[in-house]
């Protein structure tokens, strides 16, 4: 190695030994091993190319492991799709006729936002009874107050910037805001 000008880095050095359980206890007594300066003993398991090797020979920690990264991508996939498909199903219909909830009863608000907090948990399988705002922000949905605003004041900035929409430009007219000092 040193003629390569190659160093060991003991940190990242791993072996195996493979075998029966008695084959590998009559190596047991050369261990551990010093090789330039660094005591090492072999692995019960060494992971290399992807494929985590057991001294067995097995494959049983590998399969284990595989399945374990596996559950967890469907876990998470499974929470990717609940939120697709709430956002597909029931968002959509929450910004449609926005302009008609902006001026509705606070008490018809607080319904909407009962079922839009109930598709919150659910998503995020949050309990029934927990508070309704950790799921919201780890969805990142606004309440929808908030929300009916937020689409409205963008329908608003999108048809003043752009112009495209004339019906709706032409309702809309600019104000410049005064601001006392300061």
């Amino acid at each position: 190695m040193t003629n390569n000008r190659l160093i060991l880095n003991a940190n990242k050095t791993d072996f195996t030994i493979i075998g029966t359980f008695r084959q590998r206890s009559k190596l047991s007594r050369f261990f551990p091993m010093l090789i330039l300066n660094h005591s090492i003993t072999p692995s019960d398991t060494v992971y290399n190319l992807g494929v985590t090797f057991d001294n067995d020979f097995n494959f049983r920690k590998h399969i284990s492991l595989t399945n374990r990264s596996w559950f967890y991508h469907i876990r998470d996939l499974l929470r990717i799709l609940a939120k697709l498909i709430a956002t597909a199903l029931i968002t959509s219909r929450l910004d449609c006729c926005n302009s008609l909830r902006y001026s509705i009863a606070s008490k018809h608000i607080l319904k909407l936002q009962w079922v839009h907090s109930c598709l919150a948990r659910v998503v995020t399988r949050t309990p029934r009874v927990s508070h309704s705002v950790p799921p919201l922000k780890y969805l990142h949905w606004l309440p929808v107050q908030s929300h009916i605003i937020f689409k409205l004041c963008t329908i608003a900035y999108q048809t003043l910037s752009s112009g495209e929409l004339s019906y709706l430009y032409s309702m809309l007219s600019l104000t410049p805001v005064v601001r006392p000092p300061g």
